[in-house]
């Protein structure tokens, strides 16, 4: 799976499938210290860091989903351009002063103002060791990395999606030796996407998951075919229509909960879950006619 600039570049739609976002909670006080007032300011400044980054989320989502394949160059440069208009901001000196203050008396603040100062100051920190050149190439990249992806995927060609690859792979060890240099950087790609992870625990998790899912597989897989009498779809082998698999996939989200006036479910190359807000979830999966289990 190619994961593009939409699903996880910069911290646009990173930690909660895309949906990323500082909430950020007004102080309800008659006492205006300094930290009180300068997360005030901080949580207005951080908000609009939020829209923009908003913004760019639908940008992704447009890309994977409707745009057209001569806008795809144009796209870039507009991700790009979007990318370094977000950096300046993330990097602000003023931003960097509001959260200093805060931190001066950090104890004054909720547990929720506090975790946001926290987040704002891991953020900010990461931020202003990256270059505005290194934001904007990162965006772009991810849109030269998602055409040649497609188009490898459609050839079954992945030398087609290997040049870009390479420099996606060489532009993040670019990237986590200026953030996080005394890292390995790997682990300092898996920290930005799930904060506190590192290769060894995830190698951990992935021994215990195989232990038990690969017999488990094994068997499954064993009863298939000796079942012969098992309906011929279930080995991917009848025709399944897709106005009815969407259908049922329309039924299976609202049965959920999911609500359609805040999010919509769509088509892509690539499953995926983005969107610019919580009240604007954008959902996507794709359909086979000749195989409905194939949704990722």
């Amino acid at each position: 799976m190619y994961r593009s600039g939409f699903v996880g570049s910069g911290g646009v739609v990173g930690r909660a499938a895309g949906l990323r976002r500082i909430v950020c909670v007004r102080m309800v006080s008659t006492s205006a210290t300094t930290p009180k007032m300068a997360y005030a300011e901080l949580c207005d400044r951080l908000k609009e860091i939020s829209y923009l980054g908003g913004v760019a989320g639908l940008l992704g989502w447009d890309e994977q989903v409707m745009l057209p394949e001569g806008g795809m160059t144009a796209r870039g440069k507009q991700k790009a351009a979007l990318a370094a208009t977000l950096h300046d901001k993330r990097t602000d000196s003023k931003l960097g002063e509001l959260i200093a203050t805060a931190e001066s008396d950090v104890q004054a603040l909720g547990l929720m103002e506090q975790a946001n100062v926290r987040d704002a100051r891991i953020a900010y920190d990461r931020h202003t060791k990256l270059s505005r050149e290194l934001a904007a190439r990162e965006a772009e990249l991810g849109v030269e990395g998602f055409i040649a992806w497609k188009k490898a995927r459609e050839e079954s060609d992945f030398s087609i999606f290997a040049p870009v690859l390479q420099e996606i792979v060489d532009l993040r060890k670019e990237i986590a030796s200026v953030t996080k240099p005394e890292w390995d950087a790997y682990d300092a790609c898996i920290d930005l996407f799930e904060r506190g992870m590192t290769s060894a625990r995830l190698t951990e998790i992935f021994d215990e998951l195989k232990a038990g899912l690969v017999p488990l597989l094994n068997e499954i897989r064993g009863a298939l075919e000796a079942q012969p009498e098992l309906p011929s779809g279930l080995k991917g082998s009848e025709d399944w229509d897709t106005k009815k698999q969407a259908e049922l996939s329309r039924q299976i989200a609202e049965a959920l909960g999911f609500d359609f006036q805040r999010g919509r479910l769509d088509v892509s190359v690539h499953p995926f879950t983005g969107g610019s807000d919580p009240a604007d979830v954008r959902i996507t999966t794709r359909y086979s006619s000749d195989n409905p289990w194939e949704v990722c």
